[in-house]
């Protein structure tokens, strides 16, 4: 009896297996695995108004590089390539006296609610317009995903901010032109 299970076990080992190549595409294709989405490069454009206050009572999540810093929370209104009229927020902590803009996030949202997420790697005062009483910041951000077709995004873009002086402080009011690339 032992013999016989040894030659039956000996048999097995010496049976060669080769893969049903067909059974394993069929498999494969159930669970619809498909390569993901090539991205393509466009050019991000968007020119924006923007509204808001810094929020009293309220401190930094982020580390300040002093303890002048506010919390500011934007409106945005405007028009961006590759999703038409827009609206958003664009929260950050504005470091006082230097303006210099740190922690700073952002959301644009299309009508059809297709949306894109940044964060602002730097914003910073570049110069007073005194003819137009606005003071100039320039800055860098980077796009962080999205949602609806903008799910995945990346890519980048400058922000030139003019911001109007006349206000009373607290209050920022201005415009905002991006100019980059998002690849999606």
């Amino acid at each position: 009896m032992a013999g016989a299970l040894c030659l039956a076990l000996f048999a097995c080992e010496q049976e060669q297996v080769s893969p049903d190549v067909t059974l394993l595409n069929s498999k494969q294709s159930e669970l619809n695995l498909q390569p993901e989405k090539s991205q393509k490069e466009r050019q991000f454009k968007a020119s924006l108004t923007y509204e808001g206050n810094s929020i009293a009572g309220q401190s930094c999540e982020v580390r300040p590089w002093s303890d002048d810093s506010v919390p500011i929370e934007l409106n945005l209104d405007g028009k961006a390539s590759q999703m038409g009229r827009v609206t958003g927020i664009h929260n950050g902590c504005m470091q006082m006296p230097s303006g210099t803009s740190v922690g700073t996030t952002g959301s644009l949202v299309s009508s059809n609610g297709q949306e894109i997420w940044y964060k602002c790697d730097h914003l910073k005062r570049w110069y007073v317009d005194e003819e137009r009483n606005m003071v100039i910041y320039r800055g860098t951000a980077t796009i962080v995903g999205g949602a609806g077709r903008f799910e995945g995004a990346t890519g980048s873009f400058v922000i030139l901010v003019s911001q109007d002086l006349s206000q009373p402080e607290g209050i920022y009011v201005g415009e905002a032109d991006l100019d980059g690339l998002i690849s999606y």
